[in-house]
């Protein structure tokens, strides 16, 4: 009987791709990890402002003007992360001038993929969040438009 020094080559291949199968399914496990903190990161940052701009009226009731509202940067002494929270990076606050009520919205559309999308339209109902149309439902129709939550 002869001993077998090494492996063979079919035995080699076989063990390249069953490395192969398991680091795509890392990738796809990676891309959807990434898409669900990213949705979460915006969550927080609408929410962030929302807080925000209500201890911003609350400080400023005596002087506020119906008209009115303050700008993102005003809201800046209030927020736990005012660097990250900027215009520049596609966060917005408005106001419907109809109803009175503030809006916290993010509309950059590098960040707001189809995947992160579709992360925030899993979550609209239980977190609170509009479209722009004000539908009150989150789809992916409106991923270039931008999402909005309730400030005031």
């Amino acid at each position: 009987m002869k001993l077998r020094k090494g492996f063979t080559l079919v035995e080699l291949l076989i063990v390249i791709v069953i490395i192969g199968i398991l680091a795509a399914a890392m990738m796809l496990a990676s891309g959807s990890a990434t898409d669900q903190a990213e949705g979460t990161a915006i969550i927080s940052d609408l929410r962030n402002i929302a807080s925000a701009s209500l201890i911003w009226f609350i400080e400023n009731q005596d002087t506020f003007n119906a008209g009115t509202m303050p700008a993102l940067a005003d809201l800046s002494t209030f927020m736990s992360n005012p660097e990250r929270v900027t215009v520049a990076a596609g966060y917005q606050l408005d106001v419907n001038t109809a109803t009175g009520e503030w809006w916290a919205g993010f509309t950059n559309p590098n960040r707001l993929t189809e995947g992160v999308a579709r992360r925030l339209a899993g979550r609209a109902q239980s977190v609170g969040l509009y479209s722009a149309n004000g539908a009150g439902v989150f789809t992916l129709a409106d991923r270039g438009t931008g999402v909005w939550f309730r400030a005031r």
